[in-house]
């Protein structure tokens, strides 16, 4: 289904780049960030480093210390993602934000 959309929309805009087409299909980009999300590309880490001492959400954290954050983890994360695990394109849509 969604094939041949792609297809009938690639014959209507000829003209079109490729590159400019892929652009308007809102649907791919979701799909794609979807896809990310649930199989990321590598374990991406996030480190950071703690100048001064303070509290997040109750926990401590001295100076000088390491905060490590994993992005999958994060996408993981059923408080931020309903029905976590579903391959769900239609949540990156924009009227679902």
């Amino acid at each position: 289904m969604l094939c041949s959309k792609t297809f009938i929309l690639i014959q209507k805009n000829a003209e079109m780049g490729f590159y400019e087409l892929v652009n308007t299909m809102e649907y791919l980009d979701c799909v794609v960030k979807e896809s990310l999300r649930l199989f990321p590309l590598e374990r991406s880490l996030i480190n950071r480093e703690c100048y001064r001492s303070c509290t997040i959400n109750g926990v401590f954290f001295p100076a000088n210390a390491e905060v490590v954050l994993s992005t999958m983890l994060q996408d993981k994360d059923p408080s931020a993602w309903p029905d976590v695990l579903k391959f769900d394109p239609e949540r990156y849509l924009k009227n679902n934000f």
